[in-house]
């Protein structure tokens, strides 16, 4: 149950309106905050990273022995999404060598679900996904 209110809690914060569906799970209103659907999973667009972002991801990566490689890279963009997990944030790190990871963080975990907080839930080796603009004419 506290989790539910965490997930509330944090929707709120992020201005996000939520919808609990017969499961216990808190699921963001579709149509405004996550436009971009693939499979389950529900993403914003990607966005410059902001202060928070460069914080949060620092702060993650030093717990987390696994992933400290990625500390040398720089921080491109980040959006965040939803899934049947819960919310996170997805992270575009450019290594020195100039390929790109993607951390994934949880940040707002369903009930049930098996992913530590507070380590990286997985690092992805391509985009998970992008929006490719028209050209014009």
């Amino acid at each position: 149950m506290a989790m539910i209110f965490a997930v509330i809690g944090i929707g709120f914060i992020l201005n996000v309106q939520c919808e609990e569906v017969d499961s216990g799970i808190i699921i963001p209103n579709k149509a405004g905050t996550y436009p971009i659907t693939i499979g389950n999973t529900r993403y914003r667009g990607w966005e410059p990273p902001n202060e928070q972002d460069f914080d949060d991801l620092r702060a993650i990566l030093k717990r987390d022995p696994d992933h400290n490689y990625l500390i040398r890279g720089k921080l491109k963009r980040a959006t965040s999404g939803v899934d049947e997990n819960g919310l996170f944030k997805i992270y575009e790190v450019e290594n020195p060598d100039l390929t790109y990871s993607y951390p994934i963080q949880y940040f707002a975990l369903n009930a049930g679900t098996h992913i530590d907080g507070d380590k990286l839930a997985k690092v992805l080796d391509t985009k998970p996904f992008e929006i490719l603009k028209k050209p014009r004419n």
